[in-house]
């Protein structure tokens, strides 16, 4: 899922299970994926670099830019192996915990 008014502030999300089926708005489209990870292609998408450069093609003022989704399934990603990103999802999940528990402890 992402946010068309959002793109340049990597307005992405994955949408949990519990909640498949239900409905997301015209501005937040999402999307039923395969052959892909999750969090791998969520980690992916909101590197800085990824969402600058394809936000360059979005519609709109320097502030509120829009993408469609046809431009946004169009865009160009390099994929390892299906095993080589659930690695890489798992890997960048267990890191972002450690973080979080980190901070809190120095709350």
């Amino acid at each position: 899922m992402y946010g068309k008014l959002d793109f340049l502030h990597a307005a992405f999300g994955i949408v949990p299970m519990e909640l498949d089926g239900y409905e997301s708005t015209l501005d937040s489209p999402a999307f039923d994926m395969s052959d892909v990870d999750g969090q791998f292609l969520l980690e992916r998408i909101t590197q800085e670099s990824f969402y600058l450069r394809n936000g360059m093609i979005a519609n709109g003022s320097r502030k509120a830019k829009r993408i469609h989704e046809d431009t946004f399934l169009s865009m160009s990603l390099m994929f390892p192996s299906l095993t080589e990103q659930q690695a890489i999802g798992s890997f960048f999940s267990r890191l972002d915990s450690l973080i979080t528990l980190h901070q809190r402890k120095h709350l």
